[in-house]
């Protein structure tokens, strides 16, 4: 599609893998392999070019990139079991985290106080609210990690990484009247983000975007 009005486009491809077991380095290498797998078959698929790593260059905040002009972005996360990598035609950054227990003086640190109420489910009906001094866990757990993995896909759009103070990005998740949800970020970009079993997973791009989501099958030979 030609045109200044034309959506820009992102693929998320994400696969499951075997959990930590062997030494947290060596799971790194096993982790950064399949990502090595998925950069390979999908710069092939979308961009029909060979990824090569020593193409890859760093940007003004040291963000992993392809040369300038060729229109190519991309950004990789990994989490225990679970490894996903994001491809668009303008800037993007994508984030994944595994559901786990989480407490609320680590959720104070990076939340804003209205962020810590949306996770603690005050003032909504649907939801049962915890002591806040207990350790999250399920469904406020959740709650937090989405937030946690719309920020990190911020600052890893940006290249900015931690530096930036996380609770200078703030969330709200708002209900539609006609279904769905609406997130809203004190800071501009496209947010999408979905959760696969026990993982959520947060994509955010420079501009609008149409992405797709693709299961890719568990990794082999590797």
């Amino acid at each position: 599609m030609k045109g200044k009005n034309r959506l820009h486009w992102a693929l998320v491809s994400y696969m499951f893998c075997k959990k930590m077991q062997e030494h947290p380095k060596e799971y790194l290498d096993y982790q950064r392999r399949i990502a090595e797998k998925i950069l390979k078959e999908e710069f092939r698929n979308k961009f029909h070019v060979e990824f090569n790593r020593d193409k890859v260059i760093k940007g003004e905040n040291g963000k992993p990139q392809w040369p300038e002009g060729e229109n190519i972005y991309f950004n990789v996360t990994n989490t225990n079991g679970f490894v996903a990598c994001a491809f668009s035609d303008i800037d993007i950054g994508v984030d994944a985290e595994k559901i786990r227990p989480i407490r609320m003086a680590a959720a104070r640190r990076c939340c804003t106080s209205e962020e810590i109420e949306y996770i603690l489910g005050v003032g909504d009906p649907s939801f049962s609210p915890v002591p806040e001094g207990d350790i999250c866990q399920g469904m406020d757990a959740g709650r937090f990690f989405r937030l946690w993995t719309l920020k990190e896909s911020y600052i890893k759009m940006t290249g900015e990484g931690l530096r930036f103070p996380l609770q200078e990005v703030s969330f709200s998740v708002q209900k539609r009247q006609r279904g769905g949800e609406e997130i809203r970020c004190s800071q501009s970009g496209c947010f999408l983000q979905r959760q696969i079993g026990e993982y959520w997973i947060s994509l955010c791009a420079r501009q609008e975007v149409e992405a797709a989501w693709r299961k890719l099958p568990p990794p082999s030979g590797i």
